[in-house]
């Protein structure tokens, strides 16, 4: 149904040998200067085979190749050396909301992109009703999508997705943006949509979201599979993987200007982000105090400088928010805030032990 023979995606980078601004203006006017053309292998000889009713659930730390790998399988990408043969509809659910007109309406958005993925342009207009009712969204459907939020978007996006029949089946951490309702929902709905599907490929930092939903797991570091087969085998690999790099993680609250704001709204938490970075990925974890860096309860990626993410909590209990930072050059701690639910009222806590984190 699905096999990756061998694919291996090269970047190729340019870099000239100028520290200083200055020096690069000049060496761009004179055209001196040397530069260097660096390789960077997102994947590497990456061999997989999925058969009909395989889930297959795909870990890995922020830069292994995990999305690479998917934009492969969807055609988005071609591969440096290797090929992929799918037999059936590709539907990639990969960066919600890629491709929508902003000018257009969220109608018009509906329609456009279910015909991409393949559907009549009837059947497109008469989805209209059902994909703003479930994306919440029925006020704002005349509305041009570039009035609306991230998250509007990002609801749209799966809405319009989740109509399609596919064969083969590829989620890009859907489950890491909206509230804790819309989550639940979405769930819900991928289960259904999952059962429809013959091949999947599920892309999750939440380990108890691939152990539900699939059947096979697959461990990607440094753009090589270096776990694959049995999941629980497979999060063990990746789990001692993880422990042995706890000391990287840079605390770096003392110069970031992010600030988290929690709202408790009965057994929800809201936490909303300010001054969030805007290189990198940018991720909030619910923890309990003095957690190590991958014991999260929960865990939200922040699409935008602003963002905001809901999780459930437990009445009575202490939390812990952090906002965690991902680049290439490695991860950074930039704001924590805690909350005290014995007491009902938000404080700030003290900070921690980088080594803990």
């Amino acid at each position: 149904m699905l096999e990756i023979e061998g694919v291996s995606v090269e970047y190729r980078v340019q870099t000239f040998g100028r520290r200083s601004l200055r020096d690069w203006l000049i060496a761009r006017v004179t055209r001196a200067g040397r530069s260097d053309v660096r390789s960077i292998w997102a994947l590497k000889d990456v061999t997989l085979r999925c058969t009909d009713g395989q889930r297959v659930g795909i870990v890995g730390p922020n830069g292994a190749g995990k999305t690479t790998l998917l934009r492969v399988i969807a055609g988005i990408l071609p591969p440096t050396h290797g090929q992929v043969r799918c037999r059936g509809r590709v539907i990639p659910l990969l960066e919600l909301g890629l491709g929508f007109h902003g000018d257009m309406t969220g109608a018009e958005n509906v329609v456009l992109s279910a015909v991409l993925l393949g559907r009549a342009r009837r059947d497109a207009r008469q989805m209209i009703p059902r994909v703003m009712d479930f994306a919440e969204l029925s006020d704002f459907a005349d509305v041009p999508v570039k009035y609306y939020s991230s998250g509007m978007v990002a609801r749209l996006a799966f809405s319009v997705a989740m109509e399609t029949e596919p064969d083969i089946l590829l989620l890009d951490e859907v489950f890491a943006v909206g509230d804790i309702h819309w989550v639940q929902r979405a769930e819900e709905r991928v289960l259904a949509l999952l059962s429809r599907s013959r091949v999947a490929l599920i892309v999750s930092h939440n380990p108890g979201l691939i152990r539900r939903l699939c059947n096979r797991g697959v461990y990607l570091e440094r753009g090589q599979v270096e776990a694959e087969g049995d999941v629980d085998r497979v999060l063990a690999a990746y789990k001692e993987r993880l422990a042995g790099q706890q000391a990287n993680i840079v605390d770096n609250r003392g110069l970031s200007a992010a600030r988290l704001h929690l709202r408790m709204e009965g057994h929800l938490m809201h936490v909303r982000a300010e001054n969030v970075p805007l290189l990198g990925e940018n991720w909030v974890g619910l923890y309990e105090p003095d957690a190590t860096r991958q014991q999260y309860l929960g865990y939200r990626r922040l699409v935008d400088a602003g963002g905001e993410a809901t999780f459930q909590v437990d009445l009575g209990r202490v939390y812990e928010v952090r906002l965690y930072r991902w680049t290439p050059g490695g991860e950074t701690l930039e704001a924590a805030a805690e909350i005290d639910l014995r007491e009902g009222r938000p404080t700030r806590a003290a900070p921690a032990d980088p080594a803990d984190r």
